[in-house]
């Protein structure tokens, strides 16, 4: 799985990866909804990607969420900030 690959969960929806990291040993990406345009919609998830499996599972543990939410959320504004 590579930035900007787009993914259908269970769901039935279709997700770009925005980002991607790795904390505490564990691979976490950020999945945001889009059309079958691929345009970008409201939704957004953090979902937990097994290693060995790929398996994707949408982190619900409120203390995980918020320390992942936070890193990519620096990331984010890394990004905005090189480039102004």
């Amino acid at each position: 799985m590579e930035k900007y690959d787009i993914l259908t969960l269970d769901n039935g929806k279709d997700y770009t990866i925005s980002q991607m990291v790795e904390f505490n040993g564990k691979d976490y990406l950020l999945l945001v909804e889009v059309d079958d345009d691929e345009n970008i919609l409201e939704e957004k998830l953090i979902v937990e990607k097994n290693k060995d499996t790929n398996e994707l599972v949408v982190v619900n543990d409120e203390e995980e969420y918020k320390n992942v939410s936070s890193i990519f959320t620096k990331m984010i504004l890394q990004n905005l900030e090189m480039n102004d």
